[in-house]
């Protein structure tokens, strides 16, 4: 570790002699991220160079900082105050980095021990989060927000005995914010126990904890590293006609064991989404309509992944509409959203539709194909004509028996107001790329 340390540091140091700070950046940002081994020697080495990179990069705001740490590694109010702009520079391990040593100087202070949690949030770092808050005095958590991010972080490490107790122990004491966030763990609560006994909910149970967390279901599952490295979730993925297909056949045999047979189906605007939506009423067996924020239901609104739907057809879905159902093929799992499809093929860091062109060997060898600009009609008919042999690293028919429980639990089958908000990771773990 040491060695890898002094390699990186060189390696940051000779970048930014070369004017490359990006390159510096990237070569010193993992040896600073919680957790982070370094002791507070080292740790003063590598946050100095950094200071001069954020000089570069940033301005001199966050580099001042950043330097004041360096000055005095125990003052937690300068640690506190450069984690703080690092949150909002988006360096989340950074900023859990400097807030673990603020706790420890200054222990049991509800502000550093919420901004330590929401640090260690954005790492996906539940279990860290929970165990510096477990460790904390009780008095602290006569503190709302404290008592609720026990709760949430327990959640959100499988923990469910946990996160109940501490719920029970939250009192939002007539703050809206904090009744919000106590009610949603009351869904997830619920949820869990709706399918006592058709989830395991344990660490590799993805489709479980995608209901019990999103009130919502997954139907694929990725073999790739199913195992260990994965768990049915995707880093990097070139989709194929062929995984589009059988998300779509999964959701038709979906909707027949739930009973919701849809009247039309409806296509967001972007061309991915409509190749799959003239698919999807062709399977289905029911005509195709244009977007429009006005529902007729029972429908079936399809997407190829909500992140490149046109924004504001996106926005009007995050309210659950009565006989309004959300479909879609692909989601990234990696960043926080404000909700995910009421059905979801899979999860991914990285995708690349397939009529958007990949890799492919050419004569030269590895090459990126051009974007398919074939019309939509032609593309939706390639997806049906596609054929698979089933892959799902659990059986499909696992999650058949799984909606037999979960399905009038959903968010939209129990008729929520809003979709749930989507918090990446969770209690099963996926490898990422940094």
């Amino acid at each position: 570790m040491a060695d890898d340390f002094e390699t990186a540091l060189k390696q940051a140091a000779d970048n930014l002699a070369a004017a490359d700070a990006h390159a510096a950046f990237q070569a010193i940002h993992h040896h600073l991220r919680a957790p982070c081994a370094l002791d507070d020697a080292d740790l003063a080495r590598g946050l100095d160079l950094l200071a001069r990179v954020a000089a570069a990069i940033s301005g001199d705001r966050f580099a001042g900082l950043l330097s004041a740490v360096t000055d005095d590694m125990g003052d937690a109010q300068v640690l506190y105050n450069a984690a703080y702009e690092a949150i909002e520079e988006g360096l989340h391990g950074i900023a859990a980095t400097l807030l673990e040593r603020a706790n420890a100087a200054f222990p049991n202070q509800p502000s550093i021990l919420a901004e330590l949690s929401s640090a260690l949030e954005g790492e996906m770092l539940y279990e860290r989060a929970a165990a510096h808050l477990q460790a904390a005095d009780p008095a602290v958590f006569h503190d709302p927000v404290c008592a609720y991010l026990l709760a949430f972080n327990s959640l959100m490490s499988g923990r469910l005995q946990d996160a109940r107790e501490a719920a029970a122990r939250f009192e939002p004491a007539g703050d809206e914010n904090l009744q919000f966030m106590k009610a949603r763990l009351e869904r997830a609560f619920a949820r869990a126990d709706a399918v006592a006994g058709a989830a395991t909910l344990d660490n590799s149970d993805l489709r479980g904890w995608h209901f019990v967390l999103q009130g919502a279901l997954l139907t694929h599952l990725s073999t790739a590293g199913y195992d260990d490295a994965m768990r049915g979730r995707y880093a990097w993925l070139q989709d194929s006609y062929v995984l589009c297909r059988q998300g779509l056949d999964h959701l038709k045999a979906l909707l027949a064991a739930v009973d919701f047979g849809p009247r039309r189906v409806v296509a967001l605007g972007d061309r991915g989404s409509s190749v799959l939506a003239t698919a999807a009423a062709e399977l289905l067996g029911v005509p195709l309509h244009d977007w429009t924020a006005d529902t007729d239901g029972p429908e079936l609104v399809v997407a190829y992944d909500l992140a490149s739907a046109p924004p504001e057809q996106v926005q009007e879905l995050a309210a659950v509409r009565p006989g309004r159902l959300l479909f879609a093929h692909a989601c990234g799992w990696t960043e926080p959203l404000p909700f995910v499809a009421d059905v979801t093929t899979l999860l991914h860091q990285m995708n690349r539709a397939p009529w958007d062109g990949g890799l492919r060997m050419g004569d030269q060898g590895v090459e990126q194909a051009p974007p398919d600009d074939a019309p939509v009609a032609e593309l939706a008919a390639r997806v049906l004509a596609a054929t698979y042999v089933e892959d799902n690293g659990a059986p499909f028919s696992e999650l058949l028996k799984l909606a037999g429980s979960a399905w009038p639990a959903t968010a939209f089958a129990a008729g929520q107001e809003r979709r749930e908000r989507y918090f990446p990771g969770g209690p099963v773990k996926s490898n990422r790329f940094n």
